[in-house]
């Protein structure tokens, strides 16, 4: 699957349960990467001036970077190399969790974040909103009504504002740039919702049905910060499913599953929770640990400089 992707999604079938098999152990993505530099050999004859200079611009780099306002410094400078939006870009100023209060904390601890491995959960910036958007092609009819349902039900859970930015002709890709100021201006791209159909996508079809997942970033001492994901979600058999009897609540379950994925969520081991890594035609909505870890997952970092 392509990168930030936790799984791809097995549809129901006659049996009460089917895995939803995982595409291997989620591996963050790297979302700040040092240009790459080419070592030159060592020189022998080097003056021993232009070693205490180096040395001394070295202390000097040092210093700034343990700085406050260094975070800053980086994503000015991310900006300026075209890699991410130019700091203060967002549309909504402001230093305080939109919503006010995230979700509610049901007081379970059933839930799993994918997170870093020097930070456990790994969320939106709560001050701002996460925009999204959904791929022209291959919408099933009631498909994008069915997107909203779940993304006003993840909404409510973790107090993120979310805003529709409309429909798009991007098309989900295994890498997908998480800037693209070309297509969505100087912003970071907003979460992409794709209807695929198994031409276009060879890892859909048959007992895939759908897949979630986002990207994050950090600067310097900053905590790493969503800024971006992608759901994939197989049309023609999503479409078939909603024909069917109790078929509404089982596709928005889907939904709800990839996008609690997208908000940061990890499987669990209790099958009576949503983001279990099994899907039974009983569970189609969120439980107490689900809920637990939505509400956590809305109290991320105001980070402003991102």
């Amino acid at each position: 699957m392509f990168q930030g992707m936790n799984e791809d999604l097995k549809t129901p079938s006659p049996a009460p349960q089917l895995p939803w098999m995982d595409s291997g152990n989620y591996t963050p993505p790297v979302p700040v990467k040092a240009p790459a530099v080419r070592r030159r050999k060592p020189r022998t004859a080097l003056p021993v001036a232009v070693i205490a200079i180096a040395l001394t611009v070295s202390a000097c780099v040092w210093l700034l970077l343990g700085m406050p306002g260094m975070t800053r410094v980086v994503a000015e400078v991310k900006a300026l190399t075209g890699q991410w939006p130019s700091p203060g870009q967002q549309k909504i100023d402001t230093s305080e969790p939109l919503a006010g209060i995230a979700g509610a904390d049901s007081g379970s601890t059933a839930f799993s974040f994918m997170g870093e491995k020097d930070q456990r959960v790994v969320a939106f910036d709560p001050c701002q909103p996460v925009h999204y958007v959904i791929g022209e092609a291959n919408t099933p009819a009631g498909g994008n009504r069915l997107v909203k349902e779940a993304i006003a039900t993840i909404s409510a859970a973790t107090g993120l504002e979310f805003v529709y930015d409309g429909t798009t002709d991007e098309s989900a890709s295994e890498v997908r740039p998480k800037y693209q100021p070309e297509r969505y201006g100087d912003v970071w791209a907003p979460v992409l919702v794709s209807w695929t159909a198994p031409e276009t996508t060879p890892d859909f079809g048959g007992s895939i049905a759908g897949a979630g997942g986002s990207e994050s970033v950090k600067a310097w001492t900053s905590p790493w910060v969503l800024v971006t994901g992608q759901l994939q979600l197989d049309a023609p058999q999503l479409a078939a499913m909603m024909e069917e009897q109790e078929g509404h609540e089982l596709a928005r379950g889907i939904i709800m599953h990839e996008l609690g994925h997208v908000v940061g969520l990890d499987h669990v081991g209790d099958s009576g929770q949503l983001m279990y890594s099994e899907i039974s035609n009983d569970v189609t909505e969120f439980a107490s640990g689900d809920l637990a870890g939505l509400a956590a997952a809305g109290n991320g970092s105001c980070v402003s400089e991102y």
